[in-house]
């Protein structure tokens, strides 16, 4: 299913092979503690938010809108990571699993956050998600644990994930690599296929592909420690 999650409005359409869903996904943009916060909070429907408070500072806003979603399975996406709080203050927005990544600064900031080892997902392009079902509470489920990929201009044909590591393929010829802890890139190729195999201290992994200014991406794979007789 594709996940079109920047339309503009009150709801969020996901379009696939079953028709057309949406998802109740309001935009909140307000003005904290010295800067600008933007979120979208995504629900299988409507629910009561807090108001603004112009003088709290964004962490204390995110922190009151996640209190308010506790439960539900909603999910609130920091759409301006890079500007409302950069990689140094990045830790302190517990609450968002969700990030837009659209800016080498949202990508710092995402990258600064998994290396902190919190759970967190990139939303960039075209988001697709693998569901089970095209019900609304499954492709919800499927944004809150990473089940998706992102193709921004560039498609993915292929994306096989194991417990040792992860095969991407995409539709050309691309610049491939993978990100591990601190968005340090390695295993780079060019050509269409990265094969990685986990060498059990990278913390996180993602595999990315460049072709310009087109971009694929995958989701952070949480790679635990191996041990001695791995």
């Amino acid at each position: 299913m594709e996940v079109w999650w920047r339309e503009p409005g009150d709801v969020l359409p996901v379009r696939g092979e079953g028709g057309e869903r949406v998802l109740w996904a309001p935009w909140i943009r307000w003005q904290c503690q010295g800067t600008e916060l933007c979120l979208r909070v995504i629900g299988v429907e409507p629910i009561a938010l807090p108001e603004p408070e112009p003088s709290e500072p964004p962490e204390g806003a995110i922190a009151r809108i996640a209190a308010a979603l506790a439960g539900t399975g909603a999910q609130i996406v920091l759409m301006n990571p890079g500007v409302a709080f950069g990689t140094a203050r990045i830790g302190f927005c517990a609450g968002a699993r969700l990030f837009a990544v659209e800016t080498e600064a949202d990508l710092a900031c995402w990258d600064a956050l998994l290396a902190l080892g919190q759970p967190v997902y990139g939303l960039r392009g075209t988001v697709v998600a693998d569901v089970l079902s095209p019900h609304p509470a499954s492709v919800l489920s499927s944004l809150a644990y990473g089940q998706f990929v992102c193709e921004d201009g560039l498609r993915i044909s292929h994306l096989s994930e194991d417990r040792i590591g992860a095969v991407l393929e995409v539709e050309r010829e691309s610049q491939l690599c993978a990100v591990i802890r601190g968005g340090f890139e390695t295993g780079g190729v060019t050509g269409t296929r990265l094969a990685w195999v986990d060498q059990g201290s990278e913390g996180s992994v993602r595999l990315v592909a460049r072709a310009g200014e087109a971009m694929a991406l995958t989701q952070p794979r949480f790679v635990a420690p191996r041990g001695k007789h791995a």
